[in-house]
């Protein structure tokens, strides 16, 4: 069983994301479910995996954000 985890990144600032909102979405066909929100800490991270057990089921994914406030960039963590 796998879990979603992300952590953001200030770069504008060069400090982590702290009290970012996030909001999680699932693809079903042509409509959205709401999965769940959470708010990131003082080091940018979530105190929990935004998924995790059944909700997921391949592996860990860790979603590195880096945001500024003009855009933003992601990749796939390892």
């Amino acid at each position: 069983m796998g879990r979603l985890t992300t952590h953001v990144l200030d770069i504008a600032h060069g400090k982590p994301g702290a009290g970012m909102a996030l909001t999680l979405y699932r693809r079903v066909g042509e409509r959205y479910e709401h999965l769940g929100t959470a708010v990131t800490n003082s080091d940018g991270r979530c105190d929990a995996p935004l998924l995790e057990g059944d909700a997921l089921t391949k592996a860990h994914y860790h979603v590195p954000l880096l945001v500024s406030p003009w855009s933003y960039s992601t990749y796939r963590g390892s």
